[in-house]
C-alpha cells in the first residue's frame, strides 16, 4: 500500500465551513476512496490542538483505517509591517528561505527541519500539499517521490482585489515572484479547480502534469415533488474571509438589490460569517429586505431547491467552490461570467444563467423570479448535472491515473 503524506493547515476538514476547507476536504475524500493508498495527514499550525478531531465532520464518508494524523506546531517569523522592511528583507536576504519568509511566516529553518524529520519517519511515496504556503515549506525538503501542489489561487491577484495601497502593491509583487518561481521549479504535478487557473499554470510551467478536479460535495437528496412556489429567496453564501465572497456581497448590495426593489417580491438571505465586513458593507446590510443569518452548519435547512443563488464576484480568480455546492442543492445559479470562468460543464440557460454585468443579473432575477416553472426546470438540470459528474467515484479514478 502506498503512503500519501497530505500537508495542510489547521482548519478542520469540512464541506460547509469555507471554500478552501471544502476543496481540501474534497481532495482528501477522493484520495481516501482509492483503496491502494494510506493517507497520513499532517496538520500545520500555531500549536494545533491535538484534542481536536480534525476529521470529525467527514467521518461518515471516509475509511478511517486508511487515514493517520499528526499535528505539527510551527514557529512563526516576526511579521514585517512596514513596506520598506518588506522590500529590504526580500531584496537583501540571501537564499529562498529568507526571501519567502518575508511574506510567508512559516517559512523558516526550524519548521523545515521539523517537517523533514516527520517525513523521514513516515517515509511516504507521494506528498500532497494544500495551498501555497505548505507547498513552499515542502519545496525545501529533499524528496525523490511525487510532490503534488494543490493550487487554490494566485495570491498576488487577490491582494490587489481586496485593497490597493502601496504596501499591497509591494506584497503582490513579491508574492507573484515567489509563487511563479515555485511553480516553475516544483510544479511537476499540479491540481486546480478551474480551467483558467490551469491554463495560467501551464504557461508558467509548460511541462507540468496538470489535473482538473472541481470541488466535490457528498450528494444530497432533493424531493422535487415537494418543491412549491413560495416567496423567492435570493441567496448569497460564504464567509467574508474569502475575497470572492467579500467582493461579491458588496456587488450584490450596491449594484443588484437596488434594481430589484419594487419590481419583484423577494427576501435576500445572506448566509455565512460576516465578521470581516467593512463599514460600507455593514451599512448596506442594514436593509429591511436583507436577512443575515450567519454561519449555518446544515445548509439543507436554508438552501431551498429552485431558489435563486447568486455568484456576483466579477473576477476570474480562485477555485470556484460554490458552483458545485449550489448545483448539489438544486438551486438556480445566476452568476457573473467571471465568477464561473474556467468551470467545465456549465451551460448558460440550460443548467445555470450566466450574465455579463450586474444590470443583466438584476433583470434575470426579476424574469426568473416570476417564472417558477422555468426556474425549477433549470435548477433540476443543474442537480442532474451534479449527480452525474460531480461525484467522488468519477474523480477518484482520474486522480489515481494522475498520481501513477
Amino acid at each position: 500500500m502506498k503512503i500519501i503524506l497530505f500537508l495542510t493547515d489547521n482548519e478542520k476538514f469540512s464541506f460547509d465551513k469555507t471554500g478552501a476547507a471544502a476543496l481540501k476536504t474534497s481532495h482528501l475524500v477522493a484520495l481516501n476512496q482509492i483503496s491502494e493508498y494510506h493517507i497520513h495527514v499532517i496538520i500545520l499550525g500555531n500549536s494545533p490542538n491535538t484534542e481536536v478531531n480534525y476529521l470529525e465532520n467527514i467521518l461518515p464518508i471516509i475509511e478511517t483505517e486508511r487515514i493517520s494524523l499528526t499535528a505539527l506546531s510551527l514557529n512563526y517569523n516576526k511579521p514585517k509591517t512596514k513596506y520598506y522592511q518588506i522590500l529590504t528583507n526580500y531584496f537583501f536576504s540571501y537564499g529562498s528561505i529568507r526571501k519567502q519568509g518575508t511574506i510567508f511566516s512559516t517559512i523558516n529553518h526550524f519548521n523545515i527541519s521539523q517537517l523533514n524529520s516527520t517525513i523521514n519517519r513516515i517515509n511516504p511515496d507521494i506528498i500532497w500539499t494544500e495551498h501555497l504556503e505548505p507547498s513552499l515549506l515542502m519545496s525545501h525538503i529533499n524528496f525523490e517521490g511525487i510532490k503534488v501542489y494543490s493550487h487554490h489561487d494566485f495570491l498576488s491577484k487577490l491582494i490587489l482585489i481586496r485593497r490597493k495601497k502601496l504596501k499591497d502593491y509591494i506584497n503582490s509583487y513579491i508574492v507573484k515572484k515567489i509563487q511563479t518561481s515555485f511553480i516553475k521549479k516544483f510544479g511537476t504535478h499540479v491540481t486546480a479547480a478551474s480551467e483558467n487557473e490551469i491554463a495560467e499554470i501551464k504557461r508558467i510551467a509548460p511541462n507540468s502534469k496538470l489535473y482538473y478536479q472541481p470541488t466535490i460535495y457528498p450528494p444530497i437528496t432533493v424531493k422535487w415533488s415537494e418543491v412549491k412556489p413560495q416567496i423567492l429567496r435570493i441567496i448569497h453564501l460564504g464567509t467574508l474571509r474569502a475575497t470572492a465572497n467579500k467582493v461579491g456581497l458588496l456587488n450584490l448590495l450596491k449594484y443588484v438589490l437596488p434594481k430589484l426593489k419594487g419590481n419583484i417580491q423577494f427576501e435576500c438571505w445572506i448566509i455565512g460569517d460576516l465578521t470581516n465586513a467593512d463599514k460600507e458593507t455593514v451599512t448596506l446590510l442594514n436593509d429591511e429586505c436583507v436577512n443575515c443569518i450567519g454561519y449555518v452548519e446544515d445548509l439543507t435547512t436554508v438552501l431551498r431547491p429552485a431558489d435563486i443563488h447568486l455568484l456576483p464576484y466579477n473576477y476570474a480568480t480562485g477555485t470556484r467552490t460554490r458552483l458545485p455546492l449550489i448545483f448539489n442543492h438544486g438551486q438556480l445559479v445566476i452568476a457573473h461570467k467571471e465568477a464561473v470562468n474556467g468551470m467545465r460543464d456549465i451551460e448558460n440557460n440550460v443548467n445555470c444563467v450566466v450574465v455579463n454585468d450586474f444590470s443583466e443579473m438584476a433583470n434575470k432575477i426579476i424574469e426568473l423570479g416570476k417564472d417558477f416553472k422555468l426556474r425549477t426546470s433549470i435548477a433540476k438540470r443543474a442537480k442532474q448535472k451534479h449527480d452525474i459528474l460531480f461525484n467522488f467515484g468519477n474523480y477518484s479514478e482520474k486522480l489515481k491515473a494522475f498520481l501513477s
